[in-house]
């Protein structure tokens, strides 16, 4: 995920499963958060790099994962101090789903899984 200066290369795969408008806003919103984060910190002291969304739908439910190109998290950084992050939470357990994050010095990936009766029992 390189890109050249002043670039943010997208790599998008992207499922377009029916979803509820129930299913679908908390999702767009756990999206914009985990998006506008790496955007504000991956790329701090670079002017380019990559980020990445692919979400899949099947039988064993939703799973939307985002990653970047960045330095990773600090583990001494307070990670949930913001208002989104503390707003990530509630909307992933509305959602009945679990977020996982790995982060490295070659990047930070945050894994959203909601399984079918998650998105099913939100339906509208």
């Amino acid at each position: 995920m390189e890109a050249a200066a002043g670039i943010v290369e997208l790599d998008l795969s992207i499922e377009d499963p029916p979803l509820p408008t129930r299913t679908a806003v908390p999702l767009g919103l756990v999206v914009n958060e985990l998006a506008t984060n790496s955007l504000k910190y991956a790329f701090r002291g670079r002017d380019a790099g990559g980020l990445g969304l692919h979400m899949s739908a099947g039988t064993e439910g939703l799973e939307m994962a985002i990653r970047d190109g960045g330095p990773g998290i600090d583990p001494e950084a307070h990670v949930d101090s913001g208002l989104g992050q503390r707003l990530v939470a509630p909307l992933v357990e509305q959602l009945g789903g679990t977020l996982d994050h790995d982060s490295s010095a070659v990047g930070t990936r945050h894994t959203l899984r909601i399984p079918p009766s998650g998105v099913a029992s939100l339906e509208d």
